[in-house]
């Protein structure tokens, strides 16, 4: 695979396969282009949604099931063999980026 100079990351928090890569947040000096930058990088974050029916409780069983998914050497592995990127983000983490309160 021929080496690719990464210009900024589109992203809310370094990539995990290239943790020296800017963030384009940080490249950007104009604080309205910045503002922009945080904006489209927190889509990156979303990925693939999965919603469930609304709860009086947050549906634990799914955030434990998507967890332990993502730290099983298996489904690690089988992502690999299949060039996929396997970032996760905590369902924690993704309530604070779209400014829900916990």
């Amino acid at each position: 695979m021929p080496e690719v100079n990464l210009l900024a990351a589109n992203a809310t928090a370094p990539l995990s396969d290239r943790p020296d890569a800017p963030l384009r947040k940080d490249v950007v000096t104009d604080p309205h282009d910045q503002q922009i930058a945080e904006l489209t990088a927190g889509n990156i974050v979303l990925g693939r949604g999965w919603v469930a029916p609304p709860a009086r409780q947050p549906p634990a069983a799914l955030h434990t099931a998507f967890a332990k998914t993502f730290a099983d050497p298996a489904a690690i592995e089988g992502a690999k063999k299949r060039k996929m990127t396997q970032d996760s983000v905590s369902w924690q983490e993704l309530q604070a980026v779209l400014g829900f309160k916990k």
